[in-house]
């Protein structure tokens, strides 16, 4: 009888892709697992799970944020509405594990699953810890993580990255994505729910650029920003494209998000890194930066003629691309076929 397995992560793509990575692993070698997904109501991630054809179930989700917000009123209310439609999930579909990667939405649905005895596997990306996971860590059996985290305890795997991001052939994916010869191909990727300041950058800069390559800028769904040129390309979104995306890509713009930096890693590409202002993604990018694996870049006082201007010399100086997508390789293992064998350790 196949093991149902319930996975859980939303509000943003950082902690969906890493688990939909053990899914694509475990239907490659055959396990018998069946997998189901609790998310957030609204997030971008029910697409992702919906392309995956997985059973898909919206728990209310309170997260804290640790500064003044009048949301943070309300967030203790969500928090209890999730953990009892959380209670009621788990009862109904019994699962013999729960797996998450971070998020707000998997708190309750993890604390839910302490108190009825389901093993939970929680699994840690970033540099520091995020306040989801060190709510949820002192109720998991499986403490995973990217790093080392001294003095916490857990298991270091490096990340879980989709198998299928990894074959694409640069050339094949160019001709498939209708991207015309003789021009390099800068990928921006706002991040799964869009970043407004990013996306402006981009915008701003790409006419600065556009002579010597061709943008494909992933904006986030209502986050698209209007520049009209030929070798400009927005669009919100990538299910199937986003492995021929990757692999055309001669330089990638990104946040500093450890879903995307992963999944970057594997495949050996020179980036540069905007992080997020004032948040875990700095830490992220300092790491990143001390071992020569990115180019980093302060938003608060980036212009478009210094971000253009990067990007430019980064285009023209192949052996430094070459030498920062090595250093990103080196940095960040591809943990999912090690995670897959130890989750059988927890299992009936």
């Amino acid at each position: 009888m196949p093991f149902r397995l319930l996975l859980s992560g939303g509000g943003s793509g950082g902690s969906v892709t890493p688990l939909l990575a053990v899914v694509e692993e475990a239907r490659a070698e055959g396990k018998p697992y069946v997998f189901l997904w609790a998310g957030t109501t609204y997030g971008p991630e029910r697409m992702l799970i919906q392309h995956y054809q997985l059973p898909f179930y919206s728990l209310s989700s309170g997260k804290w944020r640790r500064y003044f917000s009048g949301q943070n009123l309300v967030a203790p209310v969500l928090v209890a509405l999730g953990f009892w439609q959380s209670w009621r999930l788990l009862v109904r579909e019994r699962p013999a594990m729960v797996l998450t990667a971070g998020g707000f939405v998997s708190v309750p649905l993890v604390w839910a699953a302490w108190c009825l005895g389901i093993p939970v596997a929680v699994h840690e990306q970033d540099v520091d810890r995020g306040l989801a996971n060190a709510l949820m860590r002192p109720c998991a059996a499986l403490r995973t993580s990217v790093w080392p985290m001294p003095g916490q305890g857990g298991e270091v795997y490096g990340n879980f990255v989709r198998p299928s991001i990894q074959g694409a052939e640069p050339e094949q994916a160019r001709q498939r994505l209708g991207l015309p010869p003789g021009l390099p191909v800068v990928l921006a990727i706002g991040g799964g729910t869009g970043a407004l300041r990013l996306n402006g950058l981009v915008a701003a800069a790409a006419p600065l650029l556009l002579g010597q390559a061709q943008i494909i800028h992933l904006t986030g769904y209502g986050k698209e920003v209007e520049v009209t040129h030929p070798n400009y390309r927005p669009r919100p979104f990538a299910l199937d494209a986003i492995a021929d995306l990757l692999a055309a890509a001669d330089l990638v713009v990104t946040r500093a998000g450890m879903a995307y930096l992963s999944e970057l890693a594997v495949l050996s590409k020179p980036i540069i890194v905007v992080p997020m202002p004032q948040s875990h993604q700095e830490r992220n990018a300092d790491l990143l930066q001390a071992r020569g694996a990115a180019v980093v870049l302060s938003e608060p006082t980036l212009t478009a003629v210094e971000f253009a201007a990067t990007m430019v010399a980064l285009l023209h100086d192949a052996p430094r691309r070459q030498a920062l997508g090595q250093a990103l390789h080196a940095l960040i293992p591809d943990g999912t076929k090690k995670f897959l064998q130890r989750l059988e350790d927890f299992l009936p």
